[in-house]
C-alpha cells in the first residue's frame, strides 16, 4: 500500500490496436505463349505492403503489477513490407518478403524505476521516462508445392523477425 501498487489478478478483456493497410500486387506471366519448351511457364507477382497503427485503448497501468499492455501501448507505429512470389505452374512456388515496423516515442509518466542493478520487480522509485520501441525487421521465405505427388502437397514458411533495442 505505501509504494500504491495493486497486486490483485489481472483480467481484463479488451480490443488491440487499429491497424490500416494498403496493398499492391500484381501477377506477370512469364513464357506464357513461348514457343520454346525449353523455358518454364511461371508467374511472378511482386508486392507491396504500407502500415499504419492507430492506438486506441489506455496505456498499461504502472500500478498493477501483473497487468500486459493490450496492443502497442500508445504508440503510433508505421511499417513497410516488400516481395514477391514465384509460381511455377503446377510444381513449386517460391517466395521471399522484407520489411519493418518502427514506433513513435512517447512519455511515461510515473513510470517505476530500479535505483539499483540488483533490484527485480517492485521498485519504491518513480520517474518520467521518454520510450520508443526498437524498429522491428521482418523477413520471410516459403517454398510451397502443390498436388506434386497425387493428393499431396506440402508448405515450408521461415520467418526471421529482429527487434533492435528500445530507447529510453
Amino acid at each position: 500500500e505505501m509504494l500504491n501498487l495493486n497486486i490483485d489478478d489481472f483480467c481484463k478483456t479488451d480490443i488491440e490496436d487499429v491497424v490500416l493497410s494498403i496493398y499492391w500486387d500484381h501477377c506477370f506471366d512469364i513464357n506464357a505463349y513461348s514457343d520454346n519448351p525449353c523455358w518454364p511457364e511461371f508467374t511472378i507477382a511482386p508486392y507491396m505492403i504500407g502500415e499504419f497503427s492507430i492506438p486506441t485503448i489506455d496505456r498499461q497501468c504502472p500500478n498493477q503489477l501483473f497487468s500486459l499492455p493490450f496492443g502497442i501501448n500508445k504508440h503510433w507505429g508505421y511499417g513497410f513490407t516488400g516481395g514477391f512470389t514465384m509460381n511455377f505452374i503446377e510444381t513449386v512456388e517460391i517466395g521471399f518478403e522484407d520489411g519493418f515496423t518502427r514506433f513513435s516515442t512517447e512519455t511515461y509518466f510515473a513510470q517505476p524505476v530500479p535505483t539499483h542493478e540488483l533490484q527485480q520487480g517492485i521498485y519504491p522509485r518513480k520517474a518520467d521516462l521518454d520510450n520508443r520501441p526498437g524498429t522491428v525487421w521482418s523477413f520471410g521465405a516459403t517454398l510451397g508445392a502443390y498436388h506434386f505427388i497425387s493428393c499431396l502437397s506440402s508448405y515450408i514458411q521461415f520467418r526471421l523477425l529482429h527487434k533492435c533495442e528500445d530507447h529510453t
